[in-house]
């Protein structure tokens, strides 16, 4: 239900570093990152950027905010040699002026259904988006401070929860999260993930079943704002449709589908 084949493009790290250097109208909201396996893959792509210039090391197989680094270009080298899992992941450039919110860094999922309808792929953006906001003071130098995933919140704060945009004044940030959807989730884009791919791959009991493919897929953008306005997207995420945060925009979404198939009988 929720999947578009192909959709590992955009909802993976490697995808994402992919699509960053094939598609140049993401660049302007996606910040500047690549894929390695190994220490040699860097070269010389950081060269533009200053010693003192900070970014983030996300292995392929972490979540949840599990195994990043945060590092100096100068101190670059020694960071990633002591990493537990060297060969895969990103380096991404790290937003050192982060919005906050009580003195707390912040990100925001913005949820989008997307569907093919008279063989075009159209979006459309939740009406709700949600902050999800680090119990810590943010410094540089506490790692716990910039890490915002939900998952780690809860294990230091028990009444943690996602807070609606309009619930803390935030209301204004919808015009600017609706251009970031359009952006990542243009046609040609969606057709560039999908391809000519007519399949999709699932897992039933831990074996791969391929099924026809699907025209519905349900996304959530994580998008990190900065002081100045300008906003981030940091990842895009799958299987949002079965969190329980998101309960009422489920309702939402099950209205806004019985609709389309009733006015589109194929």
């Amino acid at each position: 239900f929720d999947h578009l084949a192909g959709e590992q493009i955009i909802t993976t790290k490697f995808g994402l570093s992919k699509l960053y250097e094939m598609c140049s109208s993401i660049r302007s909201i996606v910040p500047y990152l690549f894929h390695i396996e190994n220490i040699g893959d860097i070269g010389n792509r950081l060269d533009k950027y200053k010693d003192e210039d900070y970014f983030i090391f996300k292995p392929d197989g972490g979540f949840g905010g599990r195994g990043i680094k945060i590092f100096k270009k100068s101190s670059l080298t020694g960071t990633l040699l002591g990493t537990d899992r060297l060969n895969y992941g990103v380096i991404q450039r790290y937003i050192e002026n982060p919005m906050l919110i009580d003195n707390k860094k912040f990100h925001i999922r913005s949820m989008v259904l997307v569907m093919r309808i008279d063989g075009k792929y159209k979006h459309i953006s939740f009406p709700r988006a949600y902050v999800s906001k680090s119990v810590f003071d943010y410094s540089i130098d506490n790692p716990k401070s910039y890490i915002t995933n939900a998952m780690e919140q809860i294990k230091y704060d028990k009444k943690f929860k996602w807070i609606a945009l309009e619930d803390i004044g935030l209301e204004y940030m919808y015009d600017e999260l609706e251009k970031i959807n359009k952006v990542i989730f243009e046609e040609k884009i969606i057709r560039y993930i999908v391809g000519n791919n007519n399949k999709t791959i699932l897992y039933e009991n831990d074996k791969p079943s391929l099924i026809s493919i699907n025209r519905v897929g349900i996304y959530g953008l994580d998008i990190l704002p900065e002081m100045n306005g300008v906003y981030n997207v940091m990842e895009v995420n799958t299987d949002v449709a079965i969190d329980k945060i998101h309960v009422k925009d489920m309702e939402w979404l099950c209205d806004k589908l019985i609709g389309i198939a009733i006015n589109n009988k194929n």
